[in-house]
């Protein structure tokens, strides 16, 4: 909610609905992904993400603000004993491994049938990490890291930059880790669209496209969204000009 860009972002209105459960919508559709937690902070200004979270019935963590790392630990930790693990078998081994998939709260068109297909990339390659390492839209890709090289990332990670942002220590010493990067679907790639929420004109563009393609009850498809874009390109100069952080620039 303290986002520096974009005050509040998480809760504003897409079509009458908050960001975030229509991101929670998105996710519930995925054939992968079997317990959905909302991962925020103890700072007081987020209290209105955790309403949210009870109004919807998603689980939630709260946790350090600065400290994401620590966050993300805590919150697959704090899933009950009793929830669903994943169970692969992978390289003819039996193996039970709990596998944390990050999604971004800005994202409103991540794209699900991508996000299953690095999940099963992930797990029939037995990486630790998985990525995408191509040019798509931005906010359209999750990321897949197993919980034990999470773990161990809290307790070899030191620098703030990497407590920050949760895996760019992998990203930073790729040679320690099994990484796998999964190629995106052809309507994503070579796509330089801008579908994340940092800004006013982010969010404008974003309201304008489900405006145009929002069914209730229904995910807009990303697709489709892409499709929308290509052909009003006024659409996409909204925000075409909003230069994406780098993590590694203070």
């Amino acid at each position: 909610m303290g986002s520096e860009r974009l005050q509040g972002k998480s809760l504003k209105k897409i079509c009458g609905i908050p960001m975030l459960e229509h991101i929670i919508n998105r996710i519930s559709t995925s054939r992968k992904i079997h317990n959905i937690i909302i991962a925020t902070s103890n700072n007081i200004k987020d209290r209105p993400i955790i309403n949210l979270s009870k109004k919807i019935s998603v689980q939630y963590y709260a946790g350090s603000e600065d400290d994401v790392l620590e966050r993300f630990v805590g919150a697959v930790e704090s899933v009950s004993a009793d929830a669903e693990i994943i169970r692969e078998t992978i390289s003819g081994q039996d193996s039970a491994q709990v596998i944390v998939v990050r999604i971004c709260g800005d994202n409103p068109l991540i794209d699900i049938g991508y996000l299953d297909k690095m999940i099963d990339s992930h797990l029939s390659k037995g990486a630790e990490y998985t990525y995408n390492g191509s040019q798509i839209p931005v906010g359209t890709a999750g990321e897949v890291v197993n919980f034990n090289v999470l773990k161990k990332l809290k307790s070899i990670a030191k620098d703030k930059r990497y407590r920050e942002h949760v895996t760019t220590y992998i990203l930073d010493h790729l040679n320690e880790f099994n990484v796998n990067c999964a190629n995106p679907p052809l309507y994503l790639g070579g796509k330089t669209f801008r579908f994340t929420v940092d800004t006013e004109e982010d969010l404008s563009l974003i309201r304008r496209i489900y405006k145009r393609l929002y069914q209730e009850g229904k995910a807009v498809e990303t697709s489709q969204a892409i499709s929308l874009l290509e052909n009003n390109p006024p659409l996409s100069k909204i925000n075409i000009h909003i230069p994406q952080k780098d993590w590694r620039v203070k």
